[in-house]
């Protein structure tokens, strides 16, 4: 009985001496921390552990890695969106400068038809690029394109020169007459310049 004794206060000092060792390790070594919890997890409490330390770790480390991503594709959709938006802003400027300095080249008779025709056909292609940018950039940032802008603009045709100066004669006719009415109204007299 006395061995008995003997030996439940060395198993007791053990245990107390076991456990102290062991909260202190659980506090100052992340390694110890982390081999204890996995020797726990294999238990069936798994309830006890979810507010642990370790699983707070791993749900902080795994939104951490979700953020970064987003964050990442987040900078690679702001840094697209800036290319499309300096081609829209260069080719608007190109436009804008073409369109100004083509005005006095389109008021000159013959040589004006083909200078408008050329540059309508240049803004109509602009235009369809530009939409197509624009469309690009909703889709980038998850917004439905507008398709039916897209085709209307795309698919416009610039009439051929011969179609407007066939155009133009018929109604040049139409306007010397408009003219002549004008001037027999007014009481002028005809002093009309040539039309053609």
């Amino acid at each position: 009985m006395l061995g008995l004794q003997r030996l439940r206060r060395w198993l007791w000092r053990f245990m107390m001496v076991g456990l102290l060792v062991t909260n202190v390790l659980t506090l100052t070594s992340a390694k110890f921390y982390d081999f204890l919890y996995s020797a726990v997890s294999h238990l069936p409490y798994q309830n006890l552990l979810v507010k642990s330390k370790a699983a707070k770790m791993s749900a902080l480390s795994a939104q951490n890695q979700r953020l970064t991503q987003q964050a990442k594709l987040h900078k690679a959709k702001l840094v697209k969106a800036h290319g499309l938006s300096r081609k829209i802003a260069k080719r608007v400027a190109r436009n804008v400068a073409m369109n100004v300095t083509s005005v006095v080249g389109e008021s000159l008779p013959y040589v004006g038809i083909g200078l408008i025709v050329s540059v309508t056909a240049a803004d109509i292609y602009d235009g369809c690029q530009t939409i197509k940018d624009t469309n690009a950039m909703l889709t980038l940032f998850g917004e439905e394109p507008d398709s039916h802008e897209q085709d209307s603009v795309c698919g416009m045709q610039v009439p051929s020169f011969s179609d407007i100066s066939n155009y133009a004669g018929q109604y040049s006719d139409k306007a010397r007459d408009a003219l002549d009415e004008w001037f027999a109204k007014e009481g002028q007299p005809e002093q009309r310049p040539p039309l053609k």
